[in-house]
């Protein structure tokens, strides 16, 4: 199941940073005029992390009997799924839950920022590790 997990955070991660850089870019112009900072995707990643955190507070607050206590653990594990692996690193809590939910709010930050400062990941790898072709063969 960690494993899952941690396939479906990559997908997640693609995509909260593609969407978040290019969003940084576009906004970076100044044709448009709207000056933002370089860290609001802090916010943008707050913002996204608020359903989540609603809901694992709701389950959170919900008094249920001992037998039933392993499906709130298993709410926790369906809402945060892409996050489950990083929960279970860090011990398999209800308030590892909470705690996994920052990587969402970093992925967005990271993305926007490199949008923001005209950084590309993937470039820079492939420059850092060497595996640019040349042009001149």
């Amino acid at each position: 199941m960690p494993w899952l997990s941690f396939f479906t955070f990559l997908i997640l991660f693609y995509g909260v940073y593609n969407e978040m850089r290019s969003l940084g870019v576009k906004e970076s112009r100044p044709q448009y005029n709207i000056n933002p900072s370089k860290f609001k995707g802090l916010l943008y990643g707050t913002i996204g992390v608020i359903p989540i955190l609603i809901i694992q507070l709701i389950a959170l607050a919900i008094r249920i009997d001992e037998p039933f206590e392993i499906l709130k653990r298993r709410i926790f594990q369906l809402v945060s799924g892409p996050l489950y692996w990083l929960a279970r690193l860090l011990g398999n809590e209800i308030y590892h839950y909470f705690a996994s939910l920052v990587t969402i709010i970093v992925m967005a930050f990271l993305g926007y920022f490199a949008g923001y400062n005209k950084f590309y990941l993937t470039t820079w790898l492939k420059k850092t590790l060497g595996t640019k072709r040349d042009k001149k063969a």
